[in-house]
């Protein structure tokens, strides 16, 4: 299986800390539950990815569904803070870190174009806030964060699903330039659309990549999702298909990153 060794909790920078200040100075809060690994109340700077939720989730306890040689390994399991199972997958691809970054914070436009190539269930986005100026592909990408509206569809007789969460980047010690993006679920008072139904990203909840010798990236994907059903149902009807989409869904994104890549050196 594809590993990622030697990962150490990010630094707690003045800018996670300032990413904190302006997510509350705009009237969100963080909403999902407190735990080993995230303070609500603290936010960014209480993240902790040597906690055990975290090396569990890299351990070879959960198993993997089968793959070939250069496909992605998924993976699903459940971390010790949380009952709602999380999910992976983790390829090696033919990309730069810049790429990944253009991937993980794209304009407006490339994000609404983006998603409707890799996520079936994609219905609208809309970035509602954002720190930063400039390319983040291009420049530290702790300068960045994005409070960002999410409509996803669900199989009938579902609603659609709406979240609202923040997209925040940190660089990660010991991974030689490794960059994680967490995905934070937030809330604010009169933000929601009651038509829909909530959906969180509780923790952990990121993407994670890594330079690899060869100069490729290794990219890790989880998530850990409330989409406003019992935890029977999600953990026990969902989780199958929800899994074996994952495949898809890595499938996708390695091509979409590797034609990026591609199309600017040409």
């Amino acid at each position: 299986l594809l590993v990622i060794e030697n990962i150490h909790t990010p630094v707690i920078s003045h800018m996670a800390q300032s990413t904190d200040a302006w997510v509350r100075s705009l009237g969100y809060e963080y909403d999902v539950p407190k735990s080993t690994d995230f303070d609500p109340a603290i936010g960014l700077a209480s993240l902790d990815l040597a906690s055990p939720t975290f090396q569990e989730s890299l351990s070879d306890s959960w198993t993997a569904l089968p793959s070939e040689a250069g496909q992605a390994v998924v993976k699903s399991g459940f971390v010790p803070s949380q009952s709602l199972f999380t999910a992976d997958w983790m390829v090696d691809v033919k990309a730069s870190m810049a790429d990944f970054m253009r991937f993980a914070m794209p304009s407006p436009d490339e994000m609404t174009a983006n998603a409707a190539q890799w996520d079936s269930t994609f219905v609208e986005a809309e970035i509602l806030a954002e720190k930063g100026d400039g390319d983040p592909s291009n420049q530290d990408p702790e300068s960045f964060a994005r409070i960002m509206r999410w409509v996803f569809s669900m199989p009938s007789p579902f609603k659609n699903r709406e979240m609202l969460y923040l997209v925040a980047a940190s660089r990660m010690g010991g991974t030689a330039g490794g960059v994680i993006v967490n995905y934070i679920s937030v809330k604010k008072k009169g933000q929601r659309d009651k038509k829909l139904v909530l959906a969180r990203n509780l923790v952990p909840s990121f993407d994670l990549a890594v330079p690899q010798p060869d100069g490729t990236i290794r990219i890790l994907h989880r998530l850990t999702t409330d989409i406003g059903v019992s935890q029977w149902v999600w953990n026990k009807v969902f989780r199958s298909p929800a899994v074996e989409n994952y495949k898809k869904e890595a499938a996708h994104v390695v091509s979409f990153l590797e034609e990026g890549a591609d199309g600017a050196k040409a």
